[in-house]
């Protein structure tokens, strides 16, 4: 259906990107960390929870109702 709506789908496997091309991955992983280190990015967190409610967390993402990271606090 994308293609005949004239959507574009864009997806990224980072891991396995590094893994095709070494040099290229850490260059990227360098520019991701220092672009976190001076704020100019940071994940969207979608929950703090405290650790006992891991199961919570769990079943959140496996439903598919997150818009972010979940946090678990010790």
């Amino acid at each position: 259906i994308p293609l005949i709506k004239g959507f574009s789908v864009v997806g990224v496997r980072a891991g396995e990107y590094a893994r095709r091309f070494p040099d290229r991955g850490v260059r990227i992983m360098e520019a991701i960390d220092h672009l976190a280190l001076k704020g100019a990015i940071a994940p969207h967190i979608d929950r703090c929870l405290p650790l006992e409610r891991w199961r919570e967390a769990f079943e959140a993402m496996a439903d598919g109702h997150l818009l972010g990271k979940v946090i678990l606090e010790p």
